[in-house]
């Protein structure tokens, strides 16, 4: 006997109130914390905390981050799997443990806690404006996953990392190193069609208009 096919649930698309002013749900993981607008109302994004250095992949065939090395721990014992040439990058100071990520390395870190992205949104992890400047230094850290995190995902964001300045940066607890958008999702359908309507801005690209 054939087994009957599993059909997908139909699901409702809110409406673009409800996908605007209605919750999200997350869970703190052991040594998370929130996720913050420091301005409510006029912040579009969350600030995320990080909690530690993962890494893609420890098991064979796995698209699972592991953690190597949890900052929130008050001692210097941590644990690092497998691969102890990470340990060049854990370091202690009178605040605490920290790690160095030198010009032109790149980390996945650990933010803290899971979350349930409605249907109707997708959320974006994106670089904050201290990143690239702070004070009077600048630091190039850049945020490389800005692919989507889709409805369904309820596990725990991560962010990629990479050091593009000059100077070693020191990586802390709860350092806030990226933003959580939220952002609603068009739902229509491409459409394929023999010739589009012309537009004043016709092909250029790159901001080229030739007009000034």
């Amino acid at each position: 006997m054939k087994r009957p096919q599993r059909r997908s649930p139909v699901l409702k698309i809110p409406s673009l109130a409800e996908l605007l002013t209605g919750d999200i749900n997350f869970k703190l993981v052991p040594g998370g914390k929130p996720p913050v607008r420091k301005h409510c109302g006029l912040d579009a994004a969350y600030d995320c905390h990080i909690r530690g250095v993962a890494s893609m992949g420890a098991k064979k065939k796995s698209n699972q981050r592991t953690l190597l090395c949890d900052l929130t721990v008050k001692s210097y014992k941590c644990v690092l799997r497998q691969n102890h040439e990470w340990t060049q990058n854990l370091h202690r100071d009178a605040e605490g443990i920290y790690w160095i990520l030198r010009p032109g390395e790149s980390v996945s870190l650990a933010l803290g806690f899971n979350i349930q992205i409605p249907f109707g949104l997708a959320g974006f992890m994106c670089e904050r404006g201290s990143n690239i400047v702070k004070g009077s230094k600048k630091l190039h850290l850049v945020v490389l996953n800005k692919n989507p995190i889709d409805h369904g995902f309820i596990g725990e964001p991560w962010l990629e990392l990479r050091n593009d300045g000059k100077d070693i940066f020191k990586i802390r607890r709860n350092m806030q190193l990226g933003q959580l958008l939220i952002m609603p999702v068009w739902r229509g359908k491409l459409k394929l069609v023999k010739r589009l309507k012309s537009s004043l801005r016709g092909t250029g690209s790159n901001g080229n208009t030739d007009k000034h």
